[in-house]
């Protein structure tokens, strides 16, 4: 195929041929697709795709919070098991509180 005949006939194809997938060209083809759409099919399309990208970005921001939130209780507790196994070892308290910044009310040894 003629590279002048593919760009001129490039609204003309049913879906994006094989070769063409995940590249620059993918979006020039989706560009064609929204060319095709009607002024109320567009603007159904444009909110459908704001709803979508504002999810993603809730998405996002909630498992960056997760994650957080996830790392911050897996470091208390690994302090907690460290003041445990200090405490066995016969550390004094004030030591432990020192070395792992917990207090004696979150060391219940």
């Amino acid at each position: 195929m003629q590279k002048g005949h593919f760009l001129k006939h490039f609204e003309d194809f049913p879906e994006i041929p094989a070769r063409f997938q995940d590249s620059i060209l993918e979006q020039a083809f989706e560009i064609a697709e929204l060319a095709h759409l009607s002024e109320h099919e567009r603007a159904s399309y444009e909110h459908s795709l704001k709803i979508y990208r504002d999810n993603m970005n809730t998405l996002n921001s909630a498992t960056e919070r997760a994650w957080a939130s996830g790392k911050e209780e897996g470091l208390i507790e690994g302090k907690r098991i460290t003041a445990i196994e200090m405490k066995t070892d016969g550390i004094p308290l004030d030591k432990i509180m020192q070395y792992t910044g917990l207090s004696v009310s979150l060391n219940h040894c």
